[in-house]
């Protein structure tokens, strides 16, 4: 029996889900883990490593790693890895071409159909760039849906949401940041105003963020390292992953202790929940305005609101569902998994081709900086 296959290519981290039917199901992509880590890795010979494979070999080969390029598709800078350029399409492919090879294994059979999942505030240049994916990846052709309407989809079905109920996506996931109204229909969905968005403030900002917070804690080590030494680029790839690590332990806990390796030295630096809650704090009352201009733009008030879903792997960070519900006073929705909806929705999702733009009552707003 054929299936269909639901992928969501994130900034951070790519998810795929199947559905057999009825029956949707998230599919592993990694031993340990569902989702895979959006990271390309390119070797001498030009042979691709996706996912954990690529993040393995980073701290031997930084330079022949690439990660967070989707949000910068649109730009027609190639990204350099090991001295050549490459498309974002082009790496974006690589990464649907893996998720394809590991879901045919798992199922015994290629997909009978794909739906890939975007951002609904994309612009025409944003969209044709990625309708060069599928055939990069060998697809002769894929569904297109956007990541809202994915969410709904799935929340709708698992929470059997009424017909006729208005939510707002909130979706701050690695890169980028985008709210979009949604309202539910008999059959599908629709949205509701113009989406909103904001380019370049999600998950590897904070990360950014908390680097420098270490190293200004630390009195500014990393300003002495020797760009000329091969084992920079190493020392901050390290602290970048412990930094990214320390972000997710402070969703728990309120303390982290930071190191950083350096020849001969070894150095620690302690964080507090509140010291990241105020390296952020500002970005996420952005994100709280971007969701009020989207409510204007729908003409409707926060009471109009059955909820609001927070998607994203960000949107885990607490901060974020306290500002977001204090501020508008409405109930937060925080009972999908932030990295498996759109996913699930994508699978779900009725069968349709092409890129339409989503049905609104106006136009998206583009992805404006911070």
């Amino acid at each position: 029996m054929g299936y269909t296959l639901g992928v969501d290519l994130g900034n951070t981290h790519v998810a795929a889900a199947v559905a057999h039917g009825s029956k949707v199901e998230m599919c592993a992509l990694e031993e340990s883990t569902l989702v895979m880590p959006a990271v390309v890795y390119l070797g001498e010979d030009g042979a691709a490593a996706v996912g954990e494979r690529a993040v393995r070999r980073e701290l031997a080969n930084p330079d022949r790693v690439a990660r967070g390029f989707k949000r910068r598709l649109g730009d027609p800078t190639p990204v350099t890895i090991g001295g050549r350029p490459h498309t974002i399409p082009e790496l974006l492919g690589m990464q649907l071409r893996s998720v394809l090879t590991k879901v045919t294994e798992r199922e015994g059979e290629p997909p009978e159909r794909v739906v890939l999942t975007r951002p609904a505030v994309w612009e025409q240049v944003q969209l044709s760039m990625f309708d060069e994916v599928p055939g990069l990846a060998g697809l002769a052709d894929a569904d297109m849906i956007s990541e809202p309407e994915a969410v709904v989809m799935h929340y709708a079905e698992s929470r059997r949401l009424a017909n006729g109920r208005l939510v707002a996506v909130y979706d701050l996931g690695g890169g980028t940041f985008e709210v979009t109204l949604v309202r539910t229909l008999i059959r599908g969905v629709e949205i509701v105003g113009a989406p909103q968005g904001i380019a370049r403030l999600g998950g590897l900002d904070f990360d950014e963020a908390l680097i420098d917070f270490v190293d200004s804690s630390l009195a500014g080590p990393l300003g002495r390292l020797d760009p000329g030494d091969p084992g920079s680029p190493r020392t901050l790839a390290r602290l970048r992953e412990q930094c990214v690590n320390a972000k997710e332990v402070l969703s728990d806990d309120d303390v982290v202790d930071v190191p950083l390796e350096l020849v001969g030295e070894h150095l620690e630096a302690r964080v507090t929940r509140a010291d990241f809650e105020n390296l952020i704090r500002v970005k996420i009352e952005s994100t709280v305005l971007a969701v009020r201009s989207a409510l204007r733009t729908a003409q409707v008030s926060p009471a109009d609101l059955d909820g609001i879903l927070l998607v994203g792997g960000s949107s885990r960070i607490p901060l974020v569902a306290r500002m977001v519900s204090q501020a508008l006073e409405c109930p937060v929705r925080i009972n999908i998994h932030p990295k498996h909806a759109v996913a699930l929705g994508a699978a779900a999702a009725p069968g349709r081709t092409g890129n339409p733009r989503p049905v609104s009552a106006a136009p998206p707003q583009p992805l404006s900086p911070p």
